[in-house]
């Protein structure tokens, strides 16, 4: 299992220094949407494999990642509000899209110096040797032993989540907490890809249908957040607000029958737990 923490460990950091040089070009919207997801990936990998690393470093590592994820959020969540604006239809030139636009390259310039030192420092070679993984001659756990082992409780445990959050009639900005279980349960899953065959490749697709109807959810209550701030009142401001509240309540709607027709259907969770548990091979 050892070693294969380090494998895993390695892979991920590569897949971030691939990211970090990728958006320290020009911070597009797409090169930042991949390096937010190598984060989380790797942040999550870090939680995962604690307990096989020689010390804390893991710790203060995640720090940095939260940090540097939240200053790549303050980009991404002016490009996702300038997208509502538009299908609100505010005109492009209008106030509020100026605005938006002006923190957007600010918030920018501030992510790339971050970004560019990074690429700079190696960062993700530099975070490889801190991140040791001791190998000892006598390991007797296997990756096909703790993917068994651990997975199928594992789902066990969101499914309650998000029944949890589903209980209690939530409103669109409640279904938060069930988007972040959704990311930790298919992060999780991800790093043990290579423990099971094509069927754990249909759960993860299942998880991802279900994690963006949640985002779509998450960026229409996370923009008008935002633009309930800045945005002057006037009958502009109040035709935003329906329209995010109502496409919200949709996205919300969409993901309870996608949830309760399919992920959550009779059988399902028990479907999920004896593949977990059952069909893992040799990584």
């Amino acid at each position: 299992m050892r070693k294969y923490v380090q494998q895993q460990t390695a892979a991920l950091l590569q897949r971030l220094a691939t990211q970090v040089n990728r958006a320290a070009g020009t911070g597009s919207p797409d090169a930042i949407h991949d390096l937010r997801v190598a984060i989380r990936r790797l942040s999550r990998g870090l939680r995962v494999f604690a307990p096989f690393y020689r010390d804390d470093s893991w710790k203060s590592i995640r720090r940095e990642l939260r940090r540097v994820m939240q200053m790549a959020g303050t980009v991404r969540d002016r490009d996702i509000a300038v997208g509502c604006l538009a299908k609100a239809g505010v005109e492009k030139g209008a106030a509020i899209v100026t605005r938006l636009r002006a923190e957007r390259r600010r918030a920018n310039r501030e992510f790339l110096d971050e970004i560019r030192g990074w690429k700079e420092l190696g960062i993700a070679r530099q975070w490889l040797r801190r991140l040791e993984v001791p190998l000892e001659q006598d390991d007797p756990s296997t990756p096909l032993a703790n993917a068994r082992h651990t997975l199928p409780a594992l789902a066990g445990e969101y499914y309650a989540q998000v029944r949890a959050v589903l209980e209690e009639s939530p409103d669109p900005k409640d279904l938060h907490r069930a988007r972040l279980a959704t990311k930790r349960f298919r992060y999780t899953l991800e790093l043990f890809r290579s423990c099971y065959g094509r069927g754990l490749e249909t759960r993860i697709a299942a998880l991802r249908k279900v994690q963006q109807l949640l985002g779509d959810v998450n960026d229409s209550v996370a923009t008008w957040t935002l633009l309930s701030k800045v945005m002057e009142k006037s009958l502009e401001r109040k035709r935003v607000r329906e329209f995010l509240k109502r496409r919200a309540k949709q996205g919300a709607a969409a993901f309870r029958k996608e949830w309760e027709e399919n992920f959550d259907a009779p059988g399902r969770e028990r479907w999920w737990k004896s593949y977990l548990k059952n069909m893992a091979k040799s990584a």
